[in-house]
């Protein structure tokens, strides 16, 4: 079991380092995005790549903030655990969705096998 923890926490930690870099890339690249839309400016165009942008932008912070909270949990010693129920989650859903949060995050698994 606990070999089975120190591999999720090794996948959130390569995770986390992804996603860090993947949103420093995205600060990067909207300022070279601006930049190059001063000078071939289409109105419609950069609105719509601004929206979708910003929705990238978004789902990047929120996946990255659930990678910091599970590896959270795992200091305090509360990982797998449901925050609604307070049972335990298996250690075989949990490879799959490691960070899930409640046995409702991970119980789709049911009916996708």
């Amino acid at each position: 079991m606990r070999d089975a923890f120190l591999e999720i926490q090794s996948e959130l930690e390569l995770t986390k380092k992804e996603l860090e870099t993947r949103l420093l890339k995205e600060y990067y690249n909207k300022y070279d995005t601006e930049i190059s839309e001063e000078l071939t400016f289409h109105p419609g165009k950069a609105a719509e790549e601004q929206v979708k942008r910003k929705m990238l932008v978004h789902h990047i912070k929120e996946d990255l903030q659930d990678v910091k909270r599970a590896l959270l949990k795992m200091q305090l010693g509360i990982y797998g655990i449901c925050e609604e129920t307070g049972t335990r989650m298996e250690i075989k859903q949990l490879r799959i969705l490691p960070t899930a949060r409640t046995v409702a995050d991970v119980s789709y698994q049911r009916f996708y096998r």
